[in-house]
């Protein structure tokens, strides 16, 4: 089997894991507590002490803080970390291949070398539970 029709299996049972009932994300910024709907998210991108949170409907939010101290936040609701400074959330991803993913509205971001294998990783891991199921 090709590797590209691999990760479209695998992509299918990841996406079939992320929750479909609304969750929502804590994530603190200094004193204040920000409270995020997953699915209302497109992507995150990291700038240093910023975070940016692209929206789905092209509204952004910006945060202080660095990128790689909320990923953890993101990857358990379903987010996959695609460059040191991206996390994509996988509700909205239409396709992707060993070096690129798109998402909902074409936007689409190269699949850092560092996370190619981290990422097909943790497709492969949804693709064999859903096997097992």
């Amino acid at each position: 089997m090709k590797i590209e029709d691999e990760m479209k299996r695998a992509l299918l049972a990841y996406k079939s894991r992320i929750p479909s009932a609304p969750v929502q994300i804590m994530v603190p910024e200094g004193r204040n507590i920000h409270f995020f709907k997953a699915a209302d998210i497109l992507y995150l991108q990291g700038d240093y002490d910023n975070v940016k949170l692209i929206m789905r409907r092209g509204k952004e939010k910006v945060i202080r803080g660095r990128l790689d101290r909320i990923a953890e936040l993101f990857e358990k609701h379903g987010f996959l970390r695609i460059q040191v400074s991206y996390l994509v959330n996988g509700r909205y991803i239409l396709g992707m291949d060993k070096k690129q993913v798109v998402l909902k509205g074409n936007v689409t971001f190269k699949i850092s070398p560092k996370y190619q294998k981290k990422v097909f990783e943790e497709l492969k891991v949804f693709q064999k539970e859903a096997k097992k199921e």
